[in-house]
């Protein structure tokens, strides 16, 4: 999605990161690809797996209800977002 909104930003002529800031997530490829390279927020992917098959086996073998699980994500600071932060 935040690759599409920076294409139609370029074509209305709307300047990333000076008039809008843009934040993805996923940290897609693309994303780095992208002019301006887009700023995203990355999930810990494989612990969010790990942890969604621990509490899947847990649940199945009726030892614990699943219950909500915090993770760390990470903020990739790329140039849509850098104008931004230092106005």
């Amino acid at each position: 999605l935040a690759s599409g909104a920076l294409l139609e930003a370029a074509a209305r002529g709307v300047a990333v990161p000076q008039r809008l800031a843009l934040l993805g997530f996923g940290d897609f490829p693309i994303g780095r690809q992208m002019e301006p390279a887009l700023s995203t927020v990355r999930p810990p992917r494989y612990e969010i797996g790990h942890e969604a098959g621990r509490m899947l086996v847990q649940a199945m073998a009726a030892r614990a209800t699943p219950s909500d699980l915090a993770l760390p994500w990470t903020l990739i600071e790329r140039a849509s977002t850098r104008a931004a932060a230092q106005s």
